[in-house]
This record gives C-alpha cells, structure tokens and sequence, in this order.
C-alpha cells in the first residue's frame, strides 16, 4: 500500500504532467476541435504570475483523452518527466532572467541618439540578442542575426526583442558564428516560412521554433547537438528533416504536431526519444531507429496515424507508455531486445479497451520466445509473432524485387530482404527519366504557316524544344528601329520588302535608372555599385544588350564618383548618376569626467577620415549641438555644469574638393560632470 502522502504527490506530479502535454495543430478529417492551455511547468509558475496562453489544437483525441492517457502512465515515468522538466527550466529561467538584467545595464551605457525623435512603430527594426549577437529586421521580412557566440535564453515571449514584429518575419538567417537559438526566440511566428542556420550551430533551445504553421523548409547542420523541448512543435508544414549524427539531444515534444512529417531517420548519436517526441505527426509513415538508443519515453509516436511498421533494435532497454497508442495503421512492431521493459500494469484499467494501450490492438506484435513482447501479447491478448532469435548483426540486404515499376509520372517500389534474419525494407525508385521523340517540322508555305521541328516526352508528353510556328514564306522582313529614351516609347516597324506588309511594334520607354547603394563606407576598395535599369512595363533591360556602364576611375578614396549609362540597340540617350564613399563610422567612443567641469574624449580612428566632427547634448533625445572638428582622436572640453549628465557622438568627415562627406555617427556615450 502506498502511503497517503505518496498517493498525494503522485496526484500532483499527473496533473503537472498533464498542463504540458502538446497539442499540436491536426489535418485529419475525423479531428475534433479542442481548446488545450500551452504547455507551462512548475519552474515558470515560480517565476512569473503570468497566465498561460491559450492556443487552439485539432486532434483526433479530446482534452480528456490525453489527460487520461497521462493518468495511465507509470508513476516512475511520470516522477521522471517532472523532475527533468523542473529541473531544465528553472536553469533556463534562471539563465534567461540573468541574460534580461544584462542586456538592461547594457542598454544604459550604449545608445544610438539622432538629432530629431524617431516616429513610434510597432517595434524596432534592429538591436541585441546576446552579449554578442545582434538582429536586423527589413522590409520584405528578411530578420537576420550575426555576430559571434550564444542567443539569450528568453524566459518569456514578451522578452524576445522582435516579440512586437513576429507576423512581419517571413524569412529568417542566422550568421556563422551564432552558436545557440534562445528557448522562444521564434515562438509563434505564423508566417515564417525559410530558415537558414549556421555550420557553427550547436544548441536549438526550447520553444524556438514553436507553432511556426508556415515554416517548410529547415537544414540542420552538421555539428549540431542539441535540439531542446517543443523546438518545432506545431510547424505542420515541415515535410522533411535530416538530422546530422552530431545530434545527441532531441528534448520532448520537439517535433509533436508536424503533421507533413512522413519520414525520419533519427541521428547515429541519439540514446533516448524523450516523451512524445512525436506525437501526433499524422504524416509519418517511417521511422528509423538507431541501435544507440536505450530508451523510447512515453507518448513518443502518440498518434501516429499513419505508422505501419517499426523495428526497435536490441539496444532498446525500455518502452514507455501510449508510446504508439492511436497509431491506428500500425501493422507490425518487431522488438528485437528480449528483455525490453514494457509497462504490464494497465491491467488494473476497469475497461478492457483501455489496457496494453503502449500498442494499437490490431497491431501484430512480433519478438522472440520467452520475451517481455510476447509477454505483454499474452496478458492483453495481442497477436504475437515468433522471430528466430538471431544474434544482432548488420542487415544483409540482398534479392531485392521490385513491387512497382517507375516511369517519369510515378515513382516506383523495390523490396529488400535481410538474408540473415528475414527482415525486409522499401526502397524508392526515382522516377525515370523522360523517353524524347522527334516531333517531325511542318513546312511552311506562302499561303499557311508551319511548325519547326520539336521533342518532346512519347510517355508523358512533356516538352523538351517546343515547335516554333514558322511565317509564310515570301515575306522578307526589315526592320526599322525608333528608339525608346528616358520618358520616350520607341517602335520597331517591319516592312516585308515583297509585299509591303508592315507590322508594328513599341518599344516601352526607359521608366528608371537606378545604383544599388548611393553610399557606401570607406575600405580600401574601389566601389563599384550595380545599376538596374526597367522600362515602363517594369521589366529590366539587359546589360550590354541594351545599355553599357562606365564608372569613374579610382573609387576607393572617399568622394564622388560617376556612372554613366549609354544605352544602345532599341534605346538611347544616357544617364549620369552619383555615389558617396563615406568615411567609416567611428567607434569606441569613450567619455570621462573630470575634475574642473571637464570631459576627455576618445575614440578609435575612422579609415577614410581626415577630422572628426564632436557633438554634445543635455539630453539623449534632445538637440545636439557641435563642439567642433578636430583632427585628433581625443579631446579635452570644458566649461559644463557640475552635476549634470551630457551625452556625447561623433562623426568622421574628410573634405573633397570643397564638400564635406561625412561618416554614420558612432554610439552615444554619457558621463556626469564633476566640479
């Protein structure tokens, strides 16, 4: 008998369990709509009074039918999911509450100030996400994050710096040199579609990628370790994923809901499928699992739909509950692994459909003599198949039969048999390649006309050189050409010198003339920005086809420079446009106060600056006023007040034939003065 107080903690740790059970988005006709609370563990509620998000889930099991297959789960699983939960996110709490309160005391001593307010926006467009790490937003929904070392571990989705920017994110590029993903740093970011990350990668935190329903196409790279919990979960467009054997750690319910999965072949390194990894992936069809896993936790494949055969390889110590419950087109598990732990006590279920639930009830099960399998098959009255008892070894795969013939319209199927133990294994065959005809030419005529030789696919009928229709003969076409300009249409006309037939057409006028960047910073190297010229139907004009480009000579030096556009064939006229090379923005700014109202200030040297222009300020925001232009990197200035906080940024300029070109201005930096 268990002691009262036993019992009571049991009742306590299921009910845990059962707030974080994932409830991922379903696509099957039969699902019934239901309304679960996003998962939270006890190490949040410690941390923060906030009350969960609610988010609504299709499935084909009801709230009631996931909390009770919690229920049904042994109270050592359960104890174990707990603990590891607690356990792993009061240290992300923790990390991430520390990351927040740096980022903070950071935010107060280096800050970007312009001369006039900024208008207010949704959010901002840039800033920091780790120590190291900073983020940049555009337009199109391009967010890209560079710079070297960890993202912060965001304890809460109001905490990520892009939080207020999250529909506007439709792709997302993560710089070599990033080496972790911060636990919700995408969460809920619906129209996320691509994301590329780096070959420095290592760690994919909690929640990351969390209910991203548009995301479809993810490469994880090689070198990665670790992909924590709910990484992926609910992104039901995902139809594939490779994961690289440098993958030790998958967390829990990291890919639950990703319904397009249909299959997946988990890395050579991985040793546990933690707790309902994933659970309800109605696509999965194959699942490939290695011989270093040791233990599959409860829930794993929890419906599954469309799993039909599983091998679990001798490595395998312990099966843990309802870990294929709703795989309702399972026809057979082999568990090669004789004395493999499988939960035997859902016997004490008052329903007799509600025991042996770790496996569907028409699945065949399929082990050796004397095994816990056959075991289990025997109490819940399974169907079990004898298996020789082979000794473990690798796959002979041999005598392979093909079961579907490909053509260039469908894929075909090739089985292979293990001529060691009889196990057997499908093979794609790519579809083949289109079989090209000759499709003979149709001469022309004076009268109608004709068809030029084609090819073209005898099985499916694609077309590889499409018959062009040849004119009447007799017409002798010459061309007059009227040049399109700037503002302009042009025409081409064609007379047939035969029979005076003439055909007319325009040539849309030149609507643009454009340079990719019309200022770009001082490195050494000559500039040379691209021109991009469209006409009045949008559409680009070729380069040396329709114009040719000459740039200025030198482009290194900061200046002015030219480019001048001649355009040539159905156009004319040319177009002279101007680009800055600026001096590079100053950094490291340093302002300290000293005795006597004064400030020294300090800064590294800016490549391309001849003299430096000094500003200050009373105020972050407010209006900066110029101190001077100095062509030394410190300065020593006086006569403020004492007690008062000013705000000091400085910018590089050089002087170009009379004109000043200055440099982006460095950071704000602010000290008190002193008497």
């Amino acid at each position: 008998m268990r002691k009262p107080q036993q019992w009571i903690a049991l009742l306590l740790t299921v009910l845990i369990l059962a707030t974080s059970l994932p409830f991922a988005f379903a696509e099957e006709p039969a699902a019934e709509a239901t309304t679960a609370a996003e998962a939270t563990t006890a190490a949040e509620a410690a941390q923060t009074t906030l009350a969960a998000e609610s988010t609504t889930a299709s499935e084909e099991a009801t709230v009631t039918e996931a909390t009770a297959t919690t229920e049904a789960a042994s109270s050592t699983e359960v104890t174990k999911a707990t603990e590891a939960t607690s356990a792993t996110e009061a240290t992300k709490a923790t990390e991430a509450t520390k990351a927040t309160e740096e980022d903070k005391s950071a935010e107060g001593t280096q800050e970007s100030t312009t001369a006039t307010p900024v208008p207010v926006v949704t959010g901002p467009k840039s800033g920091t996400c780790g120590d190291a790490l900073s983020w940049v937003l555009k337009d199109d929904g391009l967010l890209t994050v560079s710079g070297a070392g960890a993202m912060t571990a965001f304890q809460l989705d109001q905490a990520v710096p892009w939080a207020g920017q999250k529909t506007a994110i439709k792709r997302v590029v993560i710089e070599n040199g990033v080496t972790s993903i911060g636990d919700r740093a995408f969460n809920g970011c619906t129209n996320l579609q691509t994301v590329s990350l780096p070959t420095t990668l290592k760690t994919i935190g909690g929640w990351a990628f969390n209910g991203c329903t548009a995301l479809q196409d993810v490469t994880l790279p090689e070198g990665l370790t670790e992909i924590a919990w709910y990484a992926f979960c609910g992104c039901k467009l995902i139809k594939e994923v490779i994961f690289p054997d440098t993958v030790k750690t998958i967390g829990a319910s990291a890919f639950s809901g990703c319904n397009h999965l249909s299959n997946v072949k988990l890395p050579a390194n991985l040793k546990v499928i933690e707790y309902y990894l994933f659970q309800m992936c109605h696509g999965l069809t194959e699942i490939t699992i290695p011989n270093t896993v040791t233990e599959i936790n409860s829930g794993a494949f929890h419906n599954c739909v469309k799993l039909r055969e599983v091998s679990i390889p001798r490595s395998v110590t312990r099966i843990g509950s309802f870990t294929f419950y709703g795989c309702t087109q399972l026809q057979r598990v082999s568990v090669f692994n004789g004395n493999c732990d499988i939960p035997m006590d859902d016997d004490k279920k008052e329903s007799v459909e509600d025991q042996g639930r770790e496996f569907p009830r028409k699945t065949v099960l399929r082990g050796y003599e004397g095994s816990t399998l056959q075991a289990f098959a025997k109490k819940f009255d399974r169907t079990f198949e004898v298996m020789p008892d082979i000794p473990e070894h690798d796959h002979v795969w041999e005598n392979p039969t093909v079961a579907r013939e490909a053509t260039c319209l469908a894929t075909g199927l090739r089985v292979y048999t293990c001529s060691v133990c009889g196990e057997t294994k499908e093979e794609i065959i790519p579809l083949t390649d289109h079989n090209p005809v000759t499709v003979p030419a149709k001469p022309a005529t004076c009268k109608a006309t004709g068809l030029t030789e084609g090819v073209s696919c005898s099985i499916c009928g694609f077309v590889f050189t499409a018959q062009a229709i040849l004119p009447k003969t007799g017409h002798n076409w010459k061309e007059k050409v009227t040049a399109a300009k700037i503002g302009k249409n042009g025409k081409v006309v064609s007379t047939c010198t035969y029979c005076n037939v003439k055909k007319t057409e325009t040539v849309a006028k030149i609507n643009s003339v454009k340079l990719s960047d019309t200022e770009l910073v001082y490195d050494g190297s000559a500039k040379k920005p691209t021109v991009t010229v469209k006409d009045a139907n949008n559409a680009k004009l070729k380069k040396d086809t329709d114009y040719t480009i000459k740039y200025a000579s030198g482009r290194k030096a900061v200046g002015i420079y030219t480019v001048t556009v001649t355009f040539k064939g159905h156009y004319a006229g040319t177009k002279t446009l101007k680009f800055k090379v600026v001096p590079a923005r100053v950094t490291n700014l340093k302002a300290k106060a000293q005795a006597g109202r004064k400030f020294a200030l300090s800064w590294n040297k800016a490549d391309g600056a001849k003299k430096y222009v000094v500003y200050y300020s009373t105020s972050k925001n407010g209006e900066f006023k110029k101190i001077g232009t100095f062509s030394k990197t410190t300065l020593i200035t006086t006569n403020y007040t004492a007690g008062r906080t000013y705000y000091f940024k400085v910018r590089a300029v050089s002087t170009v034939n009379g004109t000043n070109i200055f440099g982006a201005y460095s950071l704000t930096k602010h000290a008190k003065a002193k008497r």
